[in-house]
C-alpha cells in the first residue's frame, strides 16, 4: 500500500524536524581546567611538557585549537603519542559532558625555545585557545619530572 502526499509530506517535516532538531540541540560547553602542571624537560634546555585535566560539565561540545606564551619567540605546539611517538596535532576534542586529559604518553602539549633562565619555580602564564569557549590564560609554575630512585640489587 503506497502512502498518499498527505503521509510522505508530514514523513518529510518529521525527519527534517527530528535532523533540525538534533543539529540546534548542543548546548553550550562549560569548561573548567584542573591540576595544570608545567614539567621542564630533564634532558633538552628550554623545552616544557604541559599536562592538565579540561572538565566539559556542559551539553555542548568544544575543541582545544591552539596554546601560546607570552614569552616572545618559544613555540607551544599540541601533541599526542601514536604508537610510542610523538606527534604534532591541530586541535582536541573536548566532547560535552566528559573530560579532556592531558597527560604523558597522550595528548599533552609541548612548549619550545623557552629562555634558559627559566628554571623550577619560575611561572609560566599558558593563552589556550578553544573553537566555542574563547580564551583562557593560566598562570603554572615549572616542576621537574620526578626522577625515579636508582635500582638496588638485593642480595
Amino acid at each position: 500500500m503506497k502512502a498518499g502526499p498527505f503521509f510522505r509530506t508530514i514523513r518529510a517535516t518529521l525527519i527534517v524536524s527530528l535532523l533540525g532538531g538534533a543539529a540546534c540541540s548542543s548546548g553550550a560547553p562549560q569548561l573548567v581546567i584542573e591540576e595544570p602542571e608545567a614539567k621542564l624537560s630533564p634532558v633538552i634546555l628550554g623545552v616544557v611538557s604541559v599536562f592538565m585535566k579540561i572538565v566539559n560539565s556542559g551539553n555542548g561540545d568544544d575543541r582545544l585549537l591552539s596554546a601560546r606564551t607570552d614569552i616572545p619567540g618559544t613555540l607551544t605546539e599540541l601533541h599526542d603519542e601514536e604508537d610510542g611517538k610523538m606527534k604534532t596535532v591541530t586541535s582536541m576534542d573536548i566532547p560535552a559532558n566528559s573530560t579532556l586529559v592531558l597527560r604523558p604518553g597522550g595528548q599533552h602539549l609541548m612548549i619550545f625555545k623557552l629562555p634558559r633562565t627559566l628554571q623550577t619555580g619560575s611561572e609560566l602564564r599558558i593563552v589556550l585557545t578553544f573553537k566555542r569557549s574563547g580564551e583562557r590564560t593560566l598562570l603554572i609554575k615549572l616542576t621537574e619530572y620526578a626522577t625515579k630512585a636508582p635500582r638496588t640489587r638485593n642480595h
